[in-house]
């Protein structure tokens, strides 16, 4: 009976440390993981075996991302989503190549934040 007890209060506790994951945290995660399992898709052309990591990268992206709708709308959440993506891509790429981003991309990478501020206005 005691052990049931225990069990019973362990597994609440998980449970509620689960739910005290902010939408925020679920949006944050998904975006660093479909940002990455895009960046390893270069991998991929010279081995493999990396498809298998990217796709459990997009795999759990996918996951989390529902999870922020709790809080954001749709709209809102897959433009931050897709824009963040988008810029931090472009920013890894500027630093493997070790190159300065041209005017058009910083300029695309600019109309991306204001098209993520606008949507988010209310």
């Amino acid at each position: 009976m005691f052990l049931h007890h225990l069990h019973s209060l362990q597994t609440n506790t998980l449970t509620n440390q689960i739910r005290m994951i902010s939408p925020e945290s679920y949006l944050i995660s998904s975006i660093a993981l479909e940002t990455a399992s895009t960046i390893m898709l270069t991998k991929t052309i010279n081995n493999k075996m990396w498809f298998a990591p990217v796709y459990m990268g997009y795999g759990f992206s996918f996951y989390l991302f529902p999870k922020a709708l709790q809080k954001f709308e749709l709209s809102v959440a897959y433009t931050i989503w897709s824009g963040f993506g988008i810029i931090f891509t472009m920013v890894y790429d500027a630093m493997k190549l070790r190159k300065l981003c041209a005017m058009k991309q910083l300029m695309g990478s600019l109309l991306v934040i204001l098209g993520i501020y606008f949507v988010n206005m209310k």
